[in-house]
């Protein structure tokens, strides 16, 4: 499932005066997991789980940075991404009472 957010502009509640060039650039936040799971069951007592997730976060928005005593507002985009894995597996008698370990 890929799904993005764009923030709402809110320079109609603000001020003329008080307007900075902060408020007039775009503020963006798109949000990607995706994961992915293999089960195996090898009999009616034990079965064990594979599974895998991406996450990836991207956000654009102003940045004020200071170079040589000058102070300006810029657009800045940062990215994160994580990868995370793990096995995991239930050993029982019945559906009541199993162990379960994760990796």
């Amino acid at each position: 499932m890929i799904s993005g957010y764009v923030r709402k502009p809110v320079l109609a509640e603000i001020p003329v005066e008080e307007i900075t060039p902060a408020d007039s650039m775009r503020r963006t936040s798109l949000k990607n997991t995706l994961g992915v799971s293999y089960r195996y069951t090898h009999n009616q007592r034990w079965n064990a789980n594979l599974f895998a997730k991406h996450y990836l976060n991207r956000a654009t928005g102003p940045y004020t940075q200071t170079a040589s005593g000058r102070t300006s507002t810029v657009e800045r985009e940062e990215t994160a991404g994580k990868t995370g894995y793990g096995l995991a597996t239930t050993r029982g008698n019945n559906v009541n009472s199993s162990i379960t370990t994760y990796l």
